[in-house]
């Protein structure tokens, strides 16, 4: 910086004078900004100073709060799966010593007191599991789902009571990522019972409101909006609708018919129960996708091909929704909602009520409030209604209310799609090995024969009722099989003569009359048997297994504690697995951690060399800017010295 002369000649003392001050100032202020930029460790302290500089920088700063807020998130979840993968450790442990307990009392050699004793130490590994499925960190409960903050097992319901949420914790981790960080309670335990999965098909009739995002679609990826081309052959010609704007099935009608009318053509496009239905009218149509959609198909049209005649799309296929009126199930096909459902799981029991219910919400609303502790929800592909149990250690029925109810909605427990494989907690049913050898034995009440039955090839208990009547036919008897009306068991009556008293027995080399709940079997209202229902619902997990296990030891039972044996071991195998699936999910988050905090440290440095001040450039400048700053004080000091001499 050089100092500014203020000594020119034949200028006014006020010119000299602003000139002294401009020259004072500008030094006190390159002075200044130099003293606030060491201060400060900045290259810039105001934008305007370097206004390319500030740009990057600020996007820097950005950029570095986006990497430490995803930095955080990463490290908090690598932090929950640490402690997960620590717990299932713990789980391990228990579930060893529970496999090493169980295996012990197989033998006929322990004694009732032996096995009682035993019962405790399962009981106490219970507890325990219990802790530590409740497990915190931090202020979170680690197997509690996105409900982190309650306890997700508690005694209830008749057993154990699975009370968080199914949804497991997930977080941000950039570019759109959501990692999960977390295994629902039950996932860790296979606390919820398997799905009562919806044996009714209760896709919904195609109405005008349907939304297009509620349908599936005839190729069953939705309906991907677009633009569609029409060719009235030999009439209007070609013309084109615009489906992008449309949000309901009735507004694809409606656009279609509004544009050929006002294209003069004489087709035309209507609603049927499962799809579109176009009538070409006096003449030949043609139907192109225009773009690089499948509109067309997605609406189940034919292309490329001439339509001479009324065409039937295919079935677009309806989502189940909240919304879904119950008079449009089952492609409107008369459900009997009038006479309810009972619903028993262990000792809670209620009958629920539909008759009222207008919507897939009211019917979901009614169970789930039922106070059973089970949760009624859509299921996956949008076609049924599912249930399951949230109670480890008790068994979750199904049953009709004097009607059909349960049937008709795909959710009674047993009934005749039911598969054999499913009866007896998934052991299915023990046929004759000799594919020629008969399993049942009915007879009558001196206890003669009446005819055996051949089981082989059946998978469901439809087929074993059918079995039972043909053979019944064969035999020339009177005895009739079917699914009894009002409990999950199959009825069997002497249609000949009503009251006769019925027995079935177990065939040589087969266990089918035991295993179809026929072998302890009560007195019909027909006389006959009803057998037991052989296909209750339960909790697959580890906390159903030794609960189980637990009973079974105290009631001394050889079998039931074979089974619960056998259901320990395979557990364990899937909690390895589980805990699998865990670690690595936790060695991927922590590898994140470490390169998201390298990459912090690269913007770090880059942000450092945009903003941050050089020193020894700077204390350089500032000695420079005083020695000026100095330098003018004494010039202007002494030109400015006047005297009478230069006033005159």
């Amino acid at each position: 910086m050089a100092v500014s002369p203020v000594n020119l000649a034949r200028i006014s003392q006020n010119l000299r004078l602003n000139l002294t001050v401009d020259a004072i100032t500008r030094g006190q202020r390159a002075l200044y900004m130099n003293e606030v930029r060491i201060a400060a460790g900045r290259s810039f302290v105001t934008p305007s100073e370097d206004p390319v500089a500030a740009a990057r920088a600020r996007e820097l700063h950005n950029q570095l709060a986006r990497q430490s807020q995803l930095s955080a998130n990463l490290q908090a979840g690598s932090d929950l799966l640490t402690a997960a993968d620590g717990a299932l450790t713990d789980v391990g442990d228990l579930l060893i010593r529970a496999q090493a307990v169980a295996s012990q009392n197989l033998s006929n050699l322990t004694s009732e007191a032996e096995r009682e004793s035993e019962a405790e130490v399962i009981a106490s590994i219970l507890h325990e599991l219990v802790n530590v499925g409740n497990r915190q960190f931090g202020d979170r409960r680690l197997f509690a789902g996105r409900d982190s903050r309650v306890a997700p097992f508690v005694e209830g319901g008749g057993g154990i009571l699975y009370q968080g949420d199914t949804e497991p914790l997930r977080i941000h981790v950039g570019d759109g990522r959501m990692e999960v960080v977390s295994m629902p309670g039950h996932e860790l335990y296979g606390a919820a019972s398997a799905s009562v999965a919806g044996g009714a098909d209760l896709t919904p009739t195609l109405l005008p409101d349907t939304r297009l995002e509620d349908l599936n679609g005839a190729l069953g990826k939705g309906i991907r909006k677009g633009v569609l081309t029409f060719n009235d052959v030999g009439g209007a010609g070609v013309f084109n609708v615009d489906l992008t704007t449309a949000d309901t099935i009735g507004d694809v009608v409606d656009f279609i018919n509004a544009a050929a009318q006002s294209a003069g053509a004489s087709l035309t496009v209507s609603l049927t129960e499962t799809g579109l239905r176009l009538d070409p009218g006096s003449g030949e149509v043609l139907i192109e996708n225009s773009g690089s959609t499948d509109l067309a198909a997605d609406l189940g049209l034919t292309i490329r091909e001439r339509i001479e005649d009324v065409l039937d799309g295919t079935t677009l296929r309806p989502r189940l929704t909240p919304l879904t009126p119950v008079s449009a199930l089952g492609l409107g096909e008369a459900l009997d909602l009038e006479s309810g459902l009972i619903i028993s799981n262990g000792p809670n029991t209620a009958t629920i009520d539909l008759s009222t219910a207008e919507t897939i919400e009211d019917v979901l609303a009614a169970i789930n409030g039922a106070g059973v502790f089970v949760e009624a929800r859509i299921s996956e592909d949008g076609r049924s209604i599912d249930l399951f149990s949230r109670v480890s250690g008790v068994d979750l029925r199904v049953t009709e209310n004097g009607g059909t109810t349960a049937t008709d909605l795909g959710l009674r427990t047993m009934s005749e799609t039911t598969l054999l494989s499913e009866l007896n907690y998934g052991r299915g049913v023990e046929m004759n090995t000799d594919p020629d050898g008969s399993d049942l034995v009915i007879k009558d009440d001196t206890g003669a024969t009446l005819f055996e039955v051949r089981l082989a090839g059946a998978l469901t208990l439809g087929d074993v009722v059918d079995r039972i009547n043909e053979a019944a036919a064969e035999a020339s008897a009177s005895v009739r099989a079917e699914l009894s009306a009002d409990h999950n068991a199959i009825l069997l009556f002497d249609g000949g003569s009503i009251g006769r008293s019925l027995a079935v027995e177990n065939a040589v080399g087969s266990y089918a009359a035991e295993d179809l709940g026929l072998t302890r079997a009560t007195s019909g209202p027909l006389g006959g048997v009803i057998g037991r229902d052989v296909h209750p619902v339960t909790a697959p997990g580890v906390l159903d297994a030794l609960i189980r296990l637990e009973g079974a030891l105290r009631g001394d039972d050889d079998k039931e504690l074979s089974i619960a044996a056998e259901r320990v071991e395979t557990i364990v195998d899937e909690l390895i697995r589980e805990h699998g699936i865990i670690g690595a999910r936790a060695a991927a988050l922590n590898a994140e951690v470490s390169q998201m905090k390298d990459a912090s440290i690269s913007t770090e440095v880059f942000l450092s060399q945009v903003e941050d001040l050089d020193f020894t450039k700077a204390i350089s400048e500032l000695q420079s800017a005083q020695t000026v700053l100095q330098a003018s004080l004494m010039t202007n000091s002494r030109l400015l010295n006047v005297s009478l001499m230069d006033y005159l």
